[in-house]
């Protein structure tokens, strides 16, 4: 499981962006490497916060079909991913909302970032997800 949210995870900054980029594309999860690649869009071998950040971002609203603002139980298992939906609902209250989303994916981000510089560099990442 753990595999493949973190893949998932780096995947989803990877797509971060504003209006003016374009529509995003889901690179594949299972390859760390990738999506490590992609997530680092100014391409200085490491993925940090802010890049991070936005790719989550991106991810959650193109999860959020009907835009309310929170991802329901269909929507959340359109993501590419092995997380539990019940585990990321912390309240309990039947759908993941944005802040619940990206701070599971920043403990996430905290436990691949073995030398708690702010960054995850591919290494990281491959060691974190077991390749």
């Amino acid at each position: 499981m753990r595999t493949l949210s973190l893949a998932v995870l780096v995947t989803s900054v990877a797509l971060a962006g504003g209006a003016a980029r374009a529509e995003p594309k889901t690179p594949p999860a299972e390859n760390p490497r990738a999506a490590h690649a992609e997530t680092d869009r100014n391409k200085d071998g490491q993925v940090d916060r802010e890049e991070f950040h936005e790719r989550l971002v991106d991810i959650f609203y193109t999860a959020d079909v009907n835009k309310d603002g929170s991802l329901s139980a269909v929507e959340f298992a359109t993501l590419d991913t092995q997380t539990n939906f019940v585990e990321m609902d912390k309240n309990k209250n039947g759908s993941v909302s944005m802040t619940e989303f990206i701070t599971y994916r920043f403990r996430q981000f905290d436990e691949a970032d073995t030398d708690h510089d702010g960054l995850l560099t591919v290494q990281e990442v491959e060691v974190y997800v077991g390749q």
